[in-house]
């Protein structure tokens, strides 16, 4: 009698009840929408039913298990044949005698309640929850359901609850993809601009240091045939002359020893460095040289926070960002520089903004590269930001570059407070 147990309303044939008789005591549901509803409109009193079969499969023949690909009715005739196949082999009175024969028998269980459901997350938590998968507002909840959950709120509940992940919303991972994307990209030029300058600072090195020599010697015999043209009675203007010989050897040697800094990075000299110190020195030094109608602001917000770092590199790539800076507001009419420093947790963060020319589409992704300058000829090697940038990588921090053309550029740096790398970089 159990063989029509896998259909719908077999349990009850399985049981010898008779659906037809006991209409108002007995509800046979199928599906998964149906069982749900059944389940609210017991626990909420409106069933008077004393016996519920639920079937959440449709019967065993549609359940999860079945792999063959038959439909489901051609699966409930092949069940029904069967029985009818088989019926007659069952004498229903040995069955009802043994049932009878067993009536003694005890089927009685007991069962201890235990509460499983996991408790609900806080509102806090479920927007933390929501935060890290970068759903701030309302409006960042798509409710796409490729999560699996109806709503985005739902989602996170289930995450609060321990049983869903981040990982399973769809949006947040092309969200992480995109921006694991973008640093790839941004550590790959990185990378290829490190390999070219540590190719060009080879080359730089063995320019210099043949450059040094002649250029030594030119100094030498131009000054002395200053001197002598001093103590004697001759023209002046061969003695301009040799003033501009030895003013452009000099800018020559200047140049050379440029070089010279740009190839020898890598060696840094590690002490406590105050960098609110370094830029109050270099704005002194500044303010002697600049003119009435430029300003400077200098926004100190570090608490005297200090860093590890090599003290004159670091003030080297400082005194080649404000002299930029400086340049950049030459024929402007407004020229303020303003310089911020604060600080984090792990770094020191200084922002360089300038009220000058900006710098074109067309030049700013060359802003790095050696020996590139927008400046009139005998004004720059176009050395200044490559060093620094050789300088900042060297201390484990990062330099951007925002610039919009004729209102002006900002330049962040960010070094980190504690400097960690290898022996080899120290002295």
């Amino acid at each position: 009698m159990g063989k029509s147990y896998p259909l719908a309303g077999g349990l009850l044939k399985t049981a010898d009840i008779r659906s037809d008789l006991l209409a108002k005591e007995v509800i046979v549901v199928e599906g998964k929408e149906k069982s749900k509803e059944i389940i609210g409109d017991i626990s909420n009193g409106k069933i008077k039913s004393k016996f519920v079969d639920i079937l959440f499969c449709e019967g065993c023949i549609n359940g999860p298990a079945i792999e063959s690909e038959l439909n489901y009715y051609s699966r409930r005739e092949y069940i029904i044949d069967y029985i009818d196949q088989n019926a007659n082999n069952v004498d229903k009175n040995v069955w009802k005698s043994t049932i009878y024969n067993s009536r003694n028998l005890n089927l009685s269980r007991e069962f201890t309640p235990q509460n499983k459901r996991r408790p609900m997350p806080s509102e806090e938590q479920i927007i933390a929850i929501l935060s890290k998968t970068n759903k701030f507002v309302k409006e960042d909840e798509l409710n796409c359901r490729a999560c699996g959950y109806p709503s985005c709120r739902e989602y996170a509940v289930a995450i609060g609850k321990g049983l869903a992940e981040e990982e399973m919303c769809l949006p947040f991972l092309i969200d992480k993809l995109e921006q694991a994307y973008a640093e790839l990209k941004e550590t790959q030029e990185h990378l290829h601009s490190a390999e070219k300058l540590a190719s060009i600072g080879q080359l730089a090195a063995g320019v210099a240091h043949e450059l040094n020599n002649p250029l030594g010697t030119i100094l030498l015999y131009s000054s002395m045939l200053k001197r002598d043209l001093a103590n004697s009675e001759m023209c002046s203007q061969k003695s301009e002359d040799l003033a501009l010989i030895i003013d452009e050897a000099k800018r020559c040697k200047n140049i050379v020893s440029n070089l010279l800094n740009f190839a020898r990075q890598g060696k840094l000299q590690i002490s406590s460095v105050s960098v609110s110190e370094i830029i109050s020195e270099i704005i002194r030094t500044v303010n002697n040289l600049k003119g009435e109608d430029e300003t400077i602001i200098f926004n100190d917000l570090t608490d005297n926070q200090t860093f590890s770092g090599d003290r004159d590199q670091i003030k080297q790539v400082f005194i080649n960002l404000i002299n930029n800076a400086r340049e950049s507001m030459e024929h402007r009419e407004k020229k303020t520089l303003t310089i911020i420093a604060d600080r984090s947790e792990e770094f020191i963060n200084i922002q360089v903004i300038d009220t000058g020319c900006g710098i074109s589409e067309e030049n700013y992704k060359k802003l790095f590269t050696p020996f590139f300058t927008t400046k009139k000829i005998g004004k720059g090697t176009g050395l200044g930001l490559a060093i620094a940038y050789g300088i900042i990588k060297m201390h484990k921090g990062d330099i951007h570059i925002s610039s919009e053309t004729n209102k002006g550029t900002t330049v962040v740096v960010k070094l980190p407070i504690k400097l960690q790398i290898h022996n080899s970089f120290m002295n």
